[in-house]
């Protein structure tokens, strides 16, 4: 039986590579859009988010399940670096979108997914960061929207790594390149389903870098 994927925060278009690479290795796969994005002709599973509304959050993970009969994974990409140039300024309108669409939208989106594997006793919550760019490029609220997520990440770590449900890992990416983290992500994660981790039960939090080989005591 193929498992059930869903990918979140990279959002359709942007987020194809992690969709066909999602694909061939056999999994259903359903992907969050922005609400005013038209997607045409496809044959992807979508489904609008709007960020700013956590009646939205439950949304997405609803039409999910309705989509897929039940969710193994959820992918949260957290990736900002798109967007310096539009958040570049350091005002209240800025500080106000970043805090609607890359703090409480993450927040709303995280906690309806853990709460949806808490209550069906199963699932995998992958918490992907891209790091921020050390050009001196970085808007202030954006730094603080990134700070805000990994902090957000390891608190989500530390909770939940005393349980068996729901799994967590954590990833930080450096390559720009999709492409690379994509091929690599769901071969990786389906490594780790393979290896029985001695150390499970840990409190320590792990990042696991891209391309880095799965193995015992450093799962994630």
């Amino acid at each position: 039986m193929l498992k059930s994927v869903l990918i979140v925060g990279k959002d359709f278009p942007n987020a194809s590579c992690y969709v066909t690479s999602a694909i061939d290795s056999s999994r259903n796969v359903v992907v969050s859009k922005a609400s005013q994005t038209e997607v045409g002709e496809s044959n992807i599973d979508c489904v609008s988010w709007n960020r700013n509304s956590p009646i939205s959050a439950r949304n997405l993970i609803v039409r999910s399940e309705a989509k897929t009969g039940v969710l193994d994974e959820a992918i949260v990409i957290f990736d900002v670096n798109s967007y310096i140039s539009s958040y570049s300024q350091f005002d209240l309108e800025t500080v106000s979108k970043v805090d609607d669409e890359f703090i409480r939208g993450y927040f709303y989106v995280l906690t309806e997914i853990l709460n949806r594997f808490v209550k069906k006793s199963k699932g995998h919550l992958v918490l992907v960061v891209r790091t921020l760019p050390d050009d001196g490029r970085n808007p202030i609220a954006l730094q603080s929207a990134y700070a805000s997520f990994v902090s957000l990440c390891e608190n989500i770590y530390k909770e939940y790594s005393q349980s068996i449900v729901p799994k967590i890992t954590l990833i930080k990416i450096t390559t720009e390149s999709d492409v690379e983290v994509s091929n690599w992500l769901f071969n990786y994660l389906d490594d780790i389903e393979n290896l029985k981790d001695s150390n499970k039960k840990k409190k320590d939090v792990v990042w696991i870098k891209c391309g880095q080989k799965a193995k015992k005591g450093l799962l994630g």
